[in-house]
């Protein structure tokens, strides 16, 4: 009964992908594979932007116009595309456009009708299609040529929303990179960490988990997940699965529902229970809150009555974020509520409850799967972690590794410098903690990398006799800057562990490794963090005054509608990240700086993103060997 086809995600390590289509042409025959061809669409920012630009607006207005034009737009709960009729129906349509509007009339029409016309043409990320080896994919499918000259790829005129209607599955094989990542520490380990263990009860990971220690951990180590995960507390396995669905984007909306059906009153079996017992059923994992797209496809069918060709209806509802196609659902869904018995008012009320969940559709197979390994990870990271924080560090970008050396130090793991004496290219496990390898050196390379471990210099004399078209004198310059050919007998201009020295870090390093600014306080702040009022101020979902220090990493400064100066800054402790808000009264340029250690006291604003408004600011320093705060006036 099921009217579309369905769909086939498989996500393999980012570094294995190769061998995968290596291995697919080897299968079926390489005429009888294409990956997938995308079109890219004029949409209403970009059309009105390119507008602008061709009638001679500035650059700057232009870029404010467009600004105002968000990508979607929310109806009944959901949300879709935005449109040119919605720009013109807007209400905060920008009076500079209204002006083109007026003095061009023929424009909004011009607009409308390239809107949805095609811009270019691309690959699919992932999808590919597959035929028998009978025929090949051209003797189904029309085929062209994509990409730059130098990198043509063939693939095929239809794309995946055309497929399905022609009887083709498409196939998305998916690259991750925490596969690989996985991989590699398990390498580093020398045995499988996993084989006799049930992960998904350990209680340490569990526990880890808990207390939101989710930093490099799948899934759960975004800002807006790290919050999810707070406050939704981690019990077992399930609340891990549930987490991949509700710390997505609106649909953390859910959590305190979520959490009240888990920790506290069971009314709410009782109230589904007397609506349905099947919605009970279906309702019970998740404590009476609807999570995943399962179980909107299964009240679909069994409170409703649906066919399976209605059931996939709402599934692609769902899938697409369609007001329009989940509207035209209502009356066959009321028509088969009442004849299964339930009343008028109670049908909404279970309508209500799928219609406010469908526009953050996630399926629970999907979920299960990311969950999986994202116990994985955590696994790893609480029982090895200095295997996990060496493979992480090996395949993290660059402005990432001040906050990866951090959260191994939290996890008791030393970060040790670079050397050429020691290290291999990339970042390894050794006794005592990770040696950074050379190529996370900002500059260094991994070819000049390679060959410097390689030759294996034991004295200056054969360093210097490296190639010097591989291994220049920038090259040079920037090893001997953090200490690297110490072992050679050749010191950097800064070799001592001081606040310079540690600026050298930062640049070339990514963060701290010698020398870190915050080491003189962090008994002091380990006590502000480990105060349980200030603690619970931090994770409440409700305004409160808070306490946050720590080492101040970013600085924005912006101009009010009043020509005022304010800014924005992060203050950043061990995995803990702090965005403080100072306004006009309290703003100093000079005083808010990158690498001040400051304690802050403000009000937290959890609708905001957990913001922290500045109310009370101080630096941190040392005098006589005491911590002291030296407060701003």
């Amino acid at each position: 009964e099921r009217p579309s086809l369905p769909d086939f995600d498989v996500d393999f390590a980012d570094v294995d992908r190769p061998l995968v289509f290596k291995y697919l042409q080897e299968r079926w025959g390489e005429d009888c594979i294409a990956q997938v061809g995308t079109y890219g669409t004029l949409q209403p920012r970009a059309l009105v932007k390119d507008a602008l630009r061709t009638l001679g607006v500035d650059f700057q207005t232009t870029n404010a116009i467009t600004a105002l034009i968000p990508a979607q737009i929310e109806e009944n709960s959901l949300k879709r595309k935005i449109t040119i009729q919605d720009v013109l129906d807007s209400e905060q349509i920008p009076e500079k456009l209204v002006e083109l509007f007026t003095e061009y009339p023929w424009l909004p029409k011009a607009l409308t009708r390239l809107q949805g016309m095609i811009k270019n043409v691309s690959t699919h990320a992932a999808g590919v299609v597959i035929t028998d080896k009978r025929k090949p994919v051209s003797k189904y499918l029309p085929k062209m040529l994509v990409g730059p000259k130098d990198h043509r790829i063939m693939v095929t005129q239809y794309d995946m929303y055309s497929l399905g209607p022609i009887g083709f599955i498409k196939f998305d094989v998916l690259g991750l990179s925490t596969l690989s990542i996985v991989k590699q520490c398990k390498e580093f380990i020398g045995h499988d960490p996993f084989a006799g263990v049930d992960i998904f009860r350990d209680p340490d990971t569990l526990a880890m988990l808990d207390r939101g220690d989710v930093s490099t951990i799948f899934e759960l180590q975004g800002p807006a997940s790290r919050q999810a995960t707070i406050t939704l507390g981690v019990r077992d396995f399930n609340d891990v699965i549930a987490l991949q669905a509700l710390a997505r984007g609106g649909a953390s909306q859910f959590i305190p529902a979520y959490r009240r059906g888990r920790d506290g009153s069971a009314s709410w079996r009782k109230r589904l229970g007397r609506i349905h017992s099947s919605l009970l059923d279906i309702l019970a994992p998740t404590y009476g809150t609807v999570v995943y797209q399962e179980q909107v496809m299964d009240i679909s069918r069994l409170v409703a009555g649906f066919s399976w060709t209605l059931v996939d209806k709402v599934k692609d509802a769902i899938k697409h974020k369609s007001s329009k196609e989940f509207e035209g659902l209502w009356q066959p869904f009321l028509e088969g509520c009442r004849a299964n018995g339930l009343t008028e008012e109670d049908t909404k009320t279970v309508w209500k409850m799928i219609e406010s969940y469908c526009g953050y559709g996630f399926n629970k197979s999907h979920a299960v799967a990311y969950a999986t390994l994202s116990m994985q990870c955590a696994y790893l990271k609480c029982h090895y972690p200095k295997e996990w924080f060496a493979a992480y560090l090996n395949r993290a970008p660059f402005d990432q590794y001040g906050e990866l050396y951090e959260n191994a130090r939290a996890h008791g793991v030393k970060i040790l410098p670079p050397s050429v004496g020691k290290s291999a290219v990339q970042s390894k496990p050794v006794k005592g903690g990770i040696r950074l390898g050379l190529a996370a050196i900002k500059g260094v390379g991994t070819v000049a990398a390679d060959i410097i471990v390689r030759a294996q210099p034991t004295n200056a004399e054969a360093f210097a006799a490296l190639p010097k078209n591989k291994v220049n004198k920038s090259t040079r310059e920037k090893l001997a800057a953090v200490g690297a050919l110490l072992s050679l007998g050749i010191e950097g201009p800064l070799t001592s562990k001081t606040s310079a020295s540690a600026m050298v870090e930062q640049e070339l390093l990514g963060g701290y490794v010698s020398y870190h600014p915050l080491d003189p306080f962090r008994e002091y702040l380990e006590a502000v963090y480990a105060d349980n009022a200030n603690l619970r101020n931090l994770e409440d979902d409700e305004e409160q005054t808070v306490i946050v220090g720590g080492l101040v990493t970013r600085v924005k400064e912006i101009t009010t509608k009043r020509g005022d100066k304010m800014g924005f800054m992060n203050i950043r402790y061990v995995d803990r990240d702090y965005e403080v808000v100072v306004f006009p009264s309290a703003w100093d340029r000079k005083f808010f700086t990158p690498n001040r250690v400051l304690l802050v006291q403000g009000k937290r604003q959890p609708e905001r993103g957990g913001s922290i408004l500045l109310d009370i600011v101080g630096t941190l320093k040392v005098h006589k060997g005491d911590v002291v705060i030296e407060r701003k006036k």
